[in-house]
């Protein structure tokens, strides 16, 4: 059996290290992109902020027909080329993973 990979969703997210000189006082840089593959472990993002490989950061999923985003607490960089990068999903509340249990698993 042949498995769809899952269409890609809007994404917020906001880059929790400090990544090259523009930044906020507080070392963050900000962004947003669209998810691709979103699964419950990661994403693949396009965005026009580039990132390499190790980054972490906390990230905002904008899920469709969902008032309330998916909030990832950390955020891993796994691959990086040009304005696509992988993430892994390290860290989230258990609320937010079961929302993102269900969106996933009424996509398959």
């Amino acid at each position: 059996m042949e498995r769809r990979k899952p269409q890609g969703f809007p994404v917020r997210w906001l880059i929790s290290s400090l990544i090259g000189p523009i930044a906020f006082e507080d070392g963050r840089i900000s962004g947003s992109g669209v998810a691709r593959d979103l699964a419950v472990g990661g994403c693949t993002v396009v965005s026009d902020t580039r990132v390499s490989p190790g980054v972490q950061m906390e990230l905002r999923l904008y899920l469709p027909e969902e008032v309330m985003p998916v909030d990832v607490d950390r955020a891993v960089v796994r691959r990086a080329k040009g304005r696509k990068f992988r993430l892994e999903f390290i860290t989230m509340q258990s609320e937010a993973q079961e929302r993102l249990h269900r969106f996933v698993g009424t996509r398959d």
